[in-house]
């Protein structure tokens, strides 16, 4: 009782101080760059604007001296390599090596990015961020049974403008996987807007922390206890758990109706083909489901932000 206290009450100094460090990153952005909110300005964002004056610094200041770090640009998950997978990230999230967990997975979320909202390419992030937390999820439960399947949440956030959709994937049953929004979190834009968005902006962030964390924190769980059955020759652990499946990928350009992709993932979502550019707060709110074209064997259960 007295541990559980004590790690609650750090988990919540955690907390605090790093709503402190985002909450202050957002007001001194509003003072000291007033003008890069302007409408006629924010029109001429690009990807890498979106990034590198909110996105980026923010999300290095929440993952500080968290023993993750956040890899920006292309990056291929480590999980995906090991699977024989050539698909690239705009944002991986992986831990420090160390001697415990040079040899596991070092991926423990991943992200898309996007200027302006657009259906198709939404879609097209989702999908990829869906394969790269499966291959993580996979590898984590492969490597370590003692791990409750119900229990460890592959996170990974779909970033488009101003707005983010915290999402995870976790598993419903053995190899039925399922894909969830958490929050659509709001960078806002003008001082008016800071109150009502920062407490959720700061929250979801801090959701994606602690996900990320316990990705980490399973990934390591049980290892000498394995190097030891290693030692005395029992390789018995080794097998891939009934409860997952293999990581498929197909290439959007030679994906057709015969195609083979992820058949153990079942997907709910209504089939939009609008994929016109808008603005992102009016539309990315609406693009909460998981598209049922491209990744098949993920059941959708998405619901209202919390």
């Amino acid at each position: 009782m007295v541990l559980s206290g004590i790690k609650k009450e750090n988990s919540r100094s955690t907390f605090i101080d790093k709503s402190k460090q985002l909450t202050k990153f957002v007001l001194k952005k509003h003072i000291e760059e007033e003008y890069i909110f302007d409408s006629e300005v924010i029109k001429t964002f690009s990807e890498g604007d979106y990034l590198a004056k909110f996105w980026s610094p923010i999300i290095e200041k929440l993952f500080r001296n968290s023993g993750i770090i956040p890899h920006w640009g292309d990056t291929q998950p480590t999980t995906l390599i090991s699977e024989g997978i050539q698909m690239k990230m705009d944002l991986c999230l992986v831990s420090i090596a160390s001697k415990v967990c040079k040899n596991l997975s070092s991926d423990h979320g991943s992200g898309e990015f996007a200027p302006a909202f657009s259906q198709s390419k939404y879609y097209k992030d989702k999908r990829k961020a869906v394969i790269a937390s499966k291959s993580a999820l996979n590898i984590i439960l492969s490597k370590n049974k003692s791990v409750n399947i119900y229990d460890l949440f592959a996170p990974y956030i779909i970033v488009m403008g101003f707005q983010t959709h915290l999402c995870f994937l976790g598993l419903a049953d053995n190899k039925l996987y399922y894909t969830k929004k958490l929050k659509t979190l709001t960078f806002p834009t003008t001082i008016n807007d800071i109150y009502p968005s920062i407490r959720n902006l700061v929250e979801g962030l801090y959701e994606l922390l602690e996900m990320c964390l316990f990705m980490k924190t399973s990934a390591t769980r049980g290892t000498k206890r394995k190097s030891m059955d290693l030692v005395l020759g029992d390789h018995s652990d080794q097998d891939a758990p009934v409860c997952i499946s293999k990581v498929v990928w197909v290439e959007d350009d030679v994906i057709d109706d015969d195609t083979e992709t992820d058949d153990d993932i079942e997907d709910t979502e209504d089939d939009d083909t609008d994929d016109s550019e808008t603005d992102v707060t009016e539309e990315f709110k609406n693009s909460d489901e998981v598209d049922d074209t491209e990744t098949n064997d993920i059941q959708d259960s998405q619901t209202e932000d919390v």
